[in-house]
């Protein structure tokens, strides 16, 4: 079963109501989901330890600059403390971006990470309501989702009906240690809020 169907599937299964500082720095190298182009960050706001980004391209560029805005979520890992293994960092993360009229929801995983069936889902009051499951996007390093499903992600993590929401994330990474990963999910809705109205300013043809 395909990454979509399985996020459609487990949400309505679990019956989810609706519920930096501006700097000069280029941040391409950074966002991991975009292309080589310099970028300059024109807004930036935190949520917890999600974040709401704009980021502006050259303006010398003859074409004029552009601006793009997103969300994401980057989880850094290393190894356990007082441990001699100082090269063992990784990262995964999540993206929300414009997608034509829509949205993407992307996840982006380090190489040789291996999750458990279960390993990677939302849970709402200590239930999973939502798993990353039945596909081979993992171990591929991408998970990507739009339309229907990426709507029923961002509605799933944007509920504010539960006493607990958060996105558990358990693996083993390519040198055998085992990890587990609690993403807050109740600052999403906020920081999704912030990124809908800088898309919005953005097609209205604002510029920072």
């Amino acid at each position: 079963m395909r990454p979509l169907a399985v996020a459609t599937l487990a949400i309505v299964a679990g019956a989810i109501g609706a519920g930096l500082l501006v700097t000069q720095t280029p941040r391409a190298t950074e966002t991991g989901a975009f292309d080589d182009v310099e970028w300059t960050t024109s807004r930036h706001a935190n949520f917890d330890r999600w974040e709401s980004v704009c980021e502006i391209s050259d303006p010398t560029d003859p074409h004029g600059p552009n601006e793009r805005c997103y969300m994401r979520f980057v989880d850094r890992f290393g190894p356990e403390e007082k441990s001699d293994a100082d090269d063992r960092f990784g990262q995964i993360a999540a993206y929300i971006t414009p997608d034509g009229d829509g949205l993407r929801v992307k996840f982006d995983v380090e190489n040789g990470l291996t999750f458990n069936s279960g390993g990677f889902h939302l849970a709402r009051e200590e239930k999973a309501v939502w798993t990353l499951d039945g596909d081979d996007c993992l171990i591929k390093g991408e998970c990507s989702f739009n339309g229907p499903a990426a709507d029923a992600l961002v509605k799933a993590f944007s509920d504010q009906t539960a006493e607990t929401l958060y996105m558990h994330v358990e693996f083993t990474d390519r040198y055998g240690q085992q990890l587990q990963r609690s993403w807050p999910m109740q600052p999403f809705a906020n920081a999704f809020a912030d990124f809908e109205n800088n898309v919005r300013l953005t097609s209205a043809g604002y510029v920072y």
